[in-house]
């Protein structure tokens, strides 16, 4: 009996401790327990900022990816250090542009990295300075005059201005806009307007006109050319009064500079001038001109009494051609404005005009000559009276005095498009593509570009 209670006592304490290693996980496998708890994941780690680079009103932030990283955010502040407590953008993807910061402020970034798991701690901390906004291209100080004749120079564009009844000269960096120099040019008891500009080499001639209220071509006022130093804008040289009278130019051409010039007495000559201001040689022109350009083979003049003419001469003054268009009506039908509008290609010369028929009704023509010829090409009748014609490539534009500028089509003088100036045309060049324009009552030459119909500045 006691041999019995000895065995089932042994048993009993057996199954006891099997019980209780079965519990515990004993028995020393491998097995996998339901008590211990999962092992805790960690956040990823902080993400490195590789790029900082700052734009206009933004700056533009790069980093690496981190792996395992579900997404990203960005901090920053006009202070340093960045906390978690700054500005913070959410679920933001490298590179990545933040914008609407302030000009000319340096800002400080910082990225983590976040999964399932939470958010990194903050990356390397990056500075940032915005660029301060950048002055206004081609602007000068408001000119009061009616002139505000443009020259493109290589890199360079002048404008002539008239402010408190002085004129003045203002030389600009075509490629930034920035001015480089501003000089008085005349200064006189009476108004006085730079009307006409040219280059030559290292020379800059503006010439004036002493009482401004006169019209270039028509006579009245004083003419007067002061020779510039173009690098610094130092007047050399008060070329010699010419006389009483108007002056349409000056143009430049191998080495000289040529004119029309007007008289108070009624006599009239197209000049050609040295970079002194002396009188080389003149002759009689045809007509009463109004504007003047050159290109490397001739110097054209245009205008015309009653009748739109344009003429060709060379460098020593020898009339080329001669053509002048009444529009197919006669003198007798119709009053014709002369050319006023101007513009040279490689093959042909455009003028342009308004017909003025005595029954009331009227147009205007746009009549295209053959550069080398002299010869009518063809002449088309628009509704528009353009007092400025322009060419830029292939592309003939012409531009009314009040506020429109137009695309015209070479073939048949049709409008192609449309721009509104919003003011009144003063000048206007093309170069590089571009088209240069200054307008009365503005503060600043205003830059197209025809391609895109896009004002750049």
């Amino acid at each position: 009996m006691k041999r019995l209670a000895a065995v089932l006592l042994v048993t009993l304490v057996s199954l006891m401790m099997s019980l209780t290693m079965f519990a515990c996980g004993g028995g020393g496998g491998s097995g996998s327990g339901g008590s211990n708890p999962p092992p805790v994941s960690a956040p990823p780690n902080a993400p490195v900022i590789t790029s900082a680079i700052p734009g206009d009103n933004s700056a533009t932030i790069g980093w690496a990816a981190v792996a395992g990283a579900t997404g990203y955010n960005l901090y920053y502040s006009n202070q340093s250090p960045v906390t978690k407590s700054s500005l913070k953008l959410t679920a933001v993807v490298s590179p990545y542009t933040v914008r609407n910061l302030t000009a000319g402020q340096k800002y400080y970034f910082a990225v983590t990295a976040y999964d399932s798991a939470g958010e990194s701690n903050l990356s390397n901390e990056v500075a940032v300075d915005v660029p301060a906004p950048a002055p206004p291209k081609f602007q000068f100080t408001g000119s009061t005059g009616p002139f505000l004749p443009l020259l493109m120079d290589g890199n360079a564009l002048y404008v002539g201005l008239t402010r408190s009844g002085d004129a003045y000269l203002a030389k600009f960096d075509k490629t930034t806009g920035q001015k480089i120099w501003e000089t008085s040019v005349l200064a006189t008891t009476y108004p006085d307007s730079v009307t006409g500009i040219a280059v030559l080499g290292n020379d800059v001639i503006a010439c004036c006109l002493e009482d401004d209220y006169i019209t270039p071509g028509m006579g009245g006022g004083k003419i007067w050319c002061v020779k510039l130093d173009a690098t610094s804008g130092m007047k050399l040289a008060a070329i010699p009064e010419i006389n009483r009278g108007s002056v349409v130019g000056p143009v430049a051409l191998n080495g000289f500079l040529y004119a029309y010039i007007s008289y108070d007495g009624g006599s009239r000559s197209i000049a050609k001038i040295d970079r002194d201001g002396n009188m080389v040689s003149q002759v009689l022109p045809y007509e009463s001109y109004m504007v003047v350009k050159a290109d490397s083979t001739g110097i054209y003049f245009a205008g015309g009494v009653s009748r739109l003419a344009v003429a060709r001469y060379d460098g020593d003054l020898n009339r080329l051609w001669y053509y002048q268009h009444d529009g197919g009506t006669g003198p007798l039908d119709a009053d014709v404005l002369g050319s006023q509008a101007l513009a040279v290609t490689d093959n042909s010369i455009y003028i342009a005009g308004w017909l003025a028929l005595f029954s009331g009704s009227g147009h205007g023509e746009i009549v295209e000559i053959g550069r080398d010829s002299g010869q009518l090409i063809r002449a088309d009748t628009t509704p528009f009276f353009y007092g400025f014609l322009l060419t830029v490539g292939n592309r003939l534009f012409g531009a009314t005095y009040l506020s429109e500028m137009n695309e015209i089509d070479t073939s048949n003088g049709n409008t192609l498009w449309s721009q509104s100036l919003g003011g009144s045309m003063a000048d206007w060049k093309a170069d590089s593509g571009l088209i240069y324009i200054t307008q009365f009552g503005t503060d600043r030459v205003r830059v197209f570009d025809p391609a895109s119909r896009q004002w750049l500045n």
